[in-house]
C-alpha cells in the first residue's frame, strides 16, 4: 500500500510539474500574441495615416493651380 501511495505522490508532483511549465508556456504565447496584435494595429493605423497624407497631399497641386490662376487674374485686371 506505501508503494502505490508513493507512486501516487510522485505521479502528483509530476504533473504539477507539468502543468506550471504548460501555464508558462502558455503565458509566453498569450504575450507573444499580444505583441503581434499591437504590431497589426500599428501598421493598420500607419497605413490610414498614410492614406490621409496622400489625400491631403494630392488635393495640394489643385489649390496651388488655384492660387497662381487666381493671381493671374488679379494681374490681369
Amino acid at each position: 500500500m506505501n508503494l502505490s501511495l508513493d507512486t501516487i505522490l510522485t505521479n502528483a508532483r509530476e504533473l504539477v510539474s507539468r502543468l506550471r511549465r504548460d501555464d508558462a508556456t502558455a503565458d509566453t504565447a498569450v504575450s507573444q500574441a499580444q505583441f503581434v496584435q499591437e504590431r497589426i494595429l500599428s501598421m493598420k493605423q500607419y497605413g490610414d495615416d498614410l492614406a490621409e497624407l496622400n489625400d491631403i497631399s494630392a488635393h495640394r497641386p489643385k489649390t496651388a493651380i488655384l492660387y497662381n490662376i487666381q493671381k493671374e487674374n488679379r494681374l490681369i485686371r
